[in-house]
């Protein structure tokens, strides 16, 4: 009972409605939806700036949507205390000329579900970033547009998947960079919180058991893949963060082409959210990197 208990808790994403709007801060928007590359349906906006820069948006998991986090129905002991407002950082990008595809991963907001509805950390989900790749790059607005990845988390696995995955995104010429907000494999996470080694394994087993993929995505194989220039940002408090494989993934970016790359270590809060509502206030850094790259 526990094990099957700690398994839905670190991947059971139901609880993430869509509650925010883009109408809640002037911007002009689509409702769109568009398959993965696996047919999966993903839903999400199309906030429009400039047709010939566009930048692909996810979010975390398992308790977040495109719209962020909020705190409402998550039980009495909260992650975060405030609501979490990814169209903050959205809006950032569309003052600064961007359009900006934001979706809900599978299992996510009003995104499709799978059976079982369980979060990957990517394993699956790397396929909602090819398919959105192929929604803008198929778009008659978009076609010869720019494509800048904004990857936060489970999202960043997904992105990071993705180019290492078979007809994935490395060597697509229209992605002209990326930023990767705190990468994390679920079992890391478990053990960062002092979890016995014993009881992830069992958690892992279970999940499989399910009919998911365990705790672990294998991200990190795929890393050097990138072939874009990446900036990666970390909370350097976080608690629950492995730092050596944060750190093992940006030495490892370019090791296959050289590439730019840089990570920032925001000195925040002792939470992992402190990261996510990091991003989502200050954006300036994110913008400037994309601005870089995507002229």
């Amino acid at each position: 009972m526990v094990t099957r208990t700690l398994a839905t808790f670190f991947t059971d994403p139901s609880k993430t409605p869509v509650f925010d709007s883009p109408e809640n801060y002037g911007l002009e928007y689509d409702d769109v939806e568009f398959p993965a590359s696996d047919g999966l349906t993903i839903r999400g906006w199309l906030l429009k700036g400039d047709t010939d820069r566009v930048i692909i948006q996810n979010h975390f998991g398992i308790q977040a949507c495109r719209a962020g986090y909020t705190p409402d129905g998550k039980g009495p002991i909260k992650a975060w205390s405030d609501p979490i407002y990814f169209l903050r950082l959205s809006k950032a990008l569309v003052d600064a000329g961007y359009t900006v595809l934001s979706y809900d991963m599978r299992n996510h907001g009003e995104s499709d579900r799978t059976e079982p509805a369980l979060a990957a950390t990517g394993a699956d989900e790397y396929q909602d970033v090819i398919g959105a790749v192929e929604y803008i790059s198929g778009h008659s607005d978009y076609r010869e547009a720019s494509i800048g990845l904004m990857a936060i988390c489970m999202g960043c696995n997904s992105a990071t998947i993705a180019f290492g995955a078979d007809g994935g995104l490395h060597g697509n010429p229209q992605i002209k960079a990326m930023v990767g907000v705190q990468p994390l494999e679920t079992d890391d996470f478990m053990e960062e919180m002092r979890m016995p080694r014993f009881l992830v394994d069992r958690v892992d087993d279970k999940l499989k058991s399910l009919g998911g993929h365990g705790l672990h995505a294998g991200f990190l194989e795929h890393v050097s893949a990138i072939d874009v220039p990446t900036l990666v940002i970390q909370n350097k408090n976080d608690p629950y963060a492995n730092m050596d494989a944060v750190n093992a993934y940006f030495d490892k970016l370019g090791s296959e082409t050289s590439i730019d790359k840089n990570i920032e270590w925001p000195e925040l809060e002792k939470a992992r959210f402190a990261g996510y509502d990091h991003i989502a206030n200050h954006p300036e850094s994110i913008v400037a990197w994309f601005d870089k790259y995507m002229t």
